[in-house]
C-alpha cells in the first residue's frame, strides 16, 4: 500500500476515535441530566406523600375530637336526662294545672239513646275523674253548673225561642247567596241542608203542607240541593232554617265563652271544655260541632250502634260512619284472638237466624220486622235463579244525605240501578225498605212514593212485563215498603245485598253473604265489601259476584256467591274490635263516663 493512502487510513482512524468520544461524553451528559430529573421528580414525589401523611393525620385526629366532641360524657348526659325529666314533669304540671269543664248537650232521658240520668253520669265523670286526678284535672266542682249549661234542643229544635226571634229576622237573598253564606266564620248551608230535605220528606210522608203545592214526588236531595239552579221554592224555608242555625251557633259561642262555674277566678290559656253531642250531623249538634272545631273545644259524639250499643267518638265529633270505628279495628286487628272472634261473630250470625230479639235491648225497636215467613212469590221462586235484595234507609236519614257517594242523586237512583241491571239479566230483584219509613211517617213510605212514580221504574215494570225472556220466567221486581218481609230472612235467601250504608248490610256480612255498598258505611272500604262510586261500578261488582250463577254452562249455587272464609275471617275481626273498642254498652254509664273524659286529653 502507498505511503498515501496509509496517511489517509490514519487519518480516519483518528477521526474515528476523536468521534467515539465525543459520543461517550453526549451520552453521559444525557444520562447526567436524566439522573438529574429523575431525582428532581422523586424528590418531588417523597415531599406529596409526606404532606398527605400529615393531612391524613390532621383529618383523623379532626374526626376524633369532633366524635369526642358530641359524645356526652356520663356527667352530662346524667344532666340532660335530668333536664328533659324536668320537662316532662312541667308539661305534666301545666296539664294538670289546666282545667277541662264538661258540658251535656244530649238528652239523656231520651230512652232510644241512653239508659239513664243526668245525675248518673254526673256521679259517673265525678268517681273517673278522681280516680285520673294525676292525668286529667275535671271541673268536677262545677259539673252541676257545666252538665246544665248547654241548651238541650227539644223536638221542636228548629224554632228560635219567641223572646230572641227578633235577633234573627229573615232576610230575602238569592239562592246563589244562601249556598256560600257565613255567620260568624262557619258555613251555613251543610247545617242546614238535613232539616230542608227533612221537611220535605215529613210533608210526604204525613201529607203537610209544609211547602205550598208541593208534588209528592218531588222528595229532594243533597245533590239536588247542591246543583248551580235548583227550584225558588226552597229559598224560603232554607233561609228560615238558616235563621235557626246562627241561634245555634251564637248559643255554641256563648257555650264557649262560659266561665265554667269557675266564677272570678281567670280563665287560663291551657283550659279545656269539652261537648257531648248527638251523632254530630244533624241540627244543632252539626253547628256545635262545627264552632267546636274553629275554636279547638273538645268533642264526644254519640250513636246508636249495632247490637243495641252506643258508638262513642272522640276524634272528628261525628259518630256516624266518619268516627273511629276504623281506627279501632287497623290499631287492634292484629291483636285479636282470632277463635274468639269467630265464635262472637257466629254467635251473633245464630241470633239473627233464630230472631230472638228483646225490644230495646238487642235491637231498637224502630229496626224491627215481623218474624213470620216469607211470602210465597219469594219463597217458591226458581232456586236456579240469583235474586238480589236492596237494604233501605230511611229518606231523610243524616247518614244517607251525607254519605251517599257523588255518583248517585239519591237511593231511589240506587233502587233503579240495580232493578235495570236484575230486568236485564233476569235475576230476582226485592226492595226491602226501612223499617222505620212505616213507623216515622203515618201515610206512606217516602222512598216507595217517589220509587212508584219515577218515569225509570214505571218503564222497569213494563220492560219486565213485555220482555219474554223475563215475563215467561216470571222474574220477581217487589218492593215491600209497608214493613211486611222478615228483614233477616229475606237476606239469607238472597244471593247478593246492596245497601248505601244500613247497618243491616253489616249484619248480612255475618250472614255470610257478599255486600255492594253505595255510600261510606262504616264498614266499607276495608276489603271485604264491595264498594261503588258510579252506577257502571254498581253494575260491574253486580256481574262479577253472580258471573257464576248466570253462567249457562254452569249453574253455581249459593255457596259460590259468599264471602271466602278469609273474609268472613276479616268480618269477625272487624265486628269484634267494633263491638269491644268502638261501642260501649248504653247501659255502661261508667266507661261512658270514660270516654267523655278522654276528650279531655286530647294527642298533641
Amino acid at each position: 500500500m502507498s505511503k498515501g493512502a496509509n496517511d489517509n487510513n490514519n487519518g480516519m482512524s483518528g477521526r474515528s476515535v476523536g468521534g467515539r468520544a465525543i459520543t461517550r461524553k453526549a451520552m453521559l451528559c444525557i444520562v447526567g441530566a436524566f439522573l438529574f430529573i429523575f431525582g428532581t421528580l422523586f424528590e418531588r414525589h417523597l415531599w406529596t406523600q409526606r404532606t398527605k401523611g400529615k393531612d391524613l393525620s390532621s383529618d383523623s385526629k379532626d374526626r376524633s375530637e369532633r366524635v369526642t366532641a358530641k359524645r356526652p360524657s356520663t356527667s352530662s348526659l346524667s344532666l340532660s336526662l335530668s333536664s328533659n325529666r324536668t320537662t316532662a314533669d312541667a308539661a305534666a304540671k301545666r296539664h294538670q294545672d289546666a282545667v277541662c269543664s264538661i258540658y251535656l248537650c244530649i238528652q239523656t232521658k231520651d230512652p232510644n239513646k241512653f239508659a239513664f240520668t243526668d245525675d248518673a253520669l254526673r256521679g259517673a265523670i265525678e268517681k273517673e275523674a278522681n280516680r285520673l286526678s294525676n292525668v286529667v284535672n275535671v271541673n268536677v266542682d262545677a259539673l252541676g253548673h257545666t252538665m246544665k249549661k248547654c241548651v238541650k234542643h227539644p223536638n221542636d229544635e228548629w224554632e228560635v225561642p219567641k223572646l230572641k226571634r227578633a235577633n234573627y229576622l229573615s232576610h230575602t237573598n238569592k239562592m246563589e247567596d244562601l249556598k256560600t253564606s257565613l255567620y260568624k266564620g262557619i258555613p251555613l248551608f251543610p247545617i242546614v241542608v238535613h232539616q230542608v230535605i227533612w221537611q220535605v220528606t215529613d210533608a210526604v210522608g204525613n201529607d203537610r203542607k209544609t211547602i205550598p203545592a208541593f208534588p209528592e214526588n218531588s222528595l229532594v236531595s243533597l245533590r239536588d240541593l247542591e246543583k248551580p239552579k235548583i227550584d225558588e221554592k226552597y229559598r224560603q224555608k232554607i233561609e228560615s232554617i238558616m235563621q235557626t242555625a246562627k241561634y245555634w251557633i251564637d248559643e255554641a259561642y256563648a257555650l264557649y265563652e262560659d266561665d265554667g262555674g269557675r266564677g272570678n277566678l281567670p280563665l287560663k290559656y291551657n283550659d279545656r271544655k269539652v261537648w257531648a253531642i248527638w251523632s254530630g250531623l244533624n241540627g244543632s249538634n252539626y253547628a256545635y260541632r262545627l264552632v267546636a272545631a274553629k275554636l279547638g273545644v273538645g268533642l264526644a259524639s254519640f250513636e246508636n250502634a249495632l247490637a243495641w250499643r252506643l258508638l262513642v267518638d272522640v276524634t272528628t265529633g261525628v259518630a256516624s260512619s266518619k268516627g273511629s270505628e276504623k281506627s279501632f279495628y287497623w290499631k287492634y286487628k292484629d291483636l285479636v284472638d282470632k277463635n274468639v272472634a269467630m265464635q262472637e261473630a257466629i254467635a251473633y250470625k245464630n241470633k239473627i237466624l233464630d230472631q230472638k230479639w228483646n225490644k230495646n235491648i238487642d235491637k231498637w225497636d224502630m229496626h224491627l220486622s215481623p218474624s213470620h215467613n216469607l211470602p210465597p212469590d219469594i219463597l217458591e221462586r226458581p232456586a236456579r235463579r240469583p235474586m238480589v235484595v236492596f237494604l233501605g234507609h230511611v229518606y231523610s236519614d243524616t247518614s244517607v244525605v251525607y254519605m251517599l257517594e257523588n255518583g248517585f242523586n239519591d237511593q231511589v237512583d240506587v233502587i233503579i240501578e240495580t232493578a235495570s241491571w236484575c230486568v236485564k239479566h233476569n235475576v230476582d230483584f226485592v226492595v226491602k225498605m226501612h223499617p222505620a219509613e212505616k213507623k216515622a211517617f203515618r201515610k206512606k213510605s217516602p222512598t216507595e212514593t217517589k220509587l212508584k212514580l219515577d218515569p225509570r221504574w214505571q218503564a222497569l215494570l213494563a220492560l219486565k212485563d213485555t220482555n219474554p225472556l223475563t215475563a215467561k220466567k216470571n222474574m220477581l221486581l217487589k218492593v215491600d215498603g209497608q214493613n211486611l218481609v222478615n228483614t233477616y230472612k229475606l237476606i239469607d235467601a238472597a244471593d247478593v245485598i246492596v245497601t248505601v250504608l244500613s247497618l243491616s248490610g253489616f249484619e248480612s256480612l255475618l250472614l255470610g253473604k257478599q255486600v255492594i255498598l253505595t255510600g261510606a258505611a262504616f264498614y266499607g272500604k276495608l276489603g271485604f265489601t264491595r264498594d261503588a262510586q258510579t252506577s257502571d261500578e254498581l253494575r260491574s261488582h253486580l256481574y262479577s259476584v253472580l258471573q257464576k250463577r248466570l253462567s249457562k254452562t254452569r249453574r253455581a249455587g249459593k255457596t259460590d256467591v259468599a264471602l271466602t272464609p278469609s273474609l268472613y275471617e276479616d268480618v269477625a275481626t272487624f265486628f269484634y274490635t267494633f263491638r269491644h273498642y268502638a261501642t260501649v254498652d248504653r247501659n255502661d254509664v261508667d266507661e261512658i263516663a270514660r270516654r267523655i273524659i278522654r276528650a279531655c286529653t286530647p294527642a298533641v
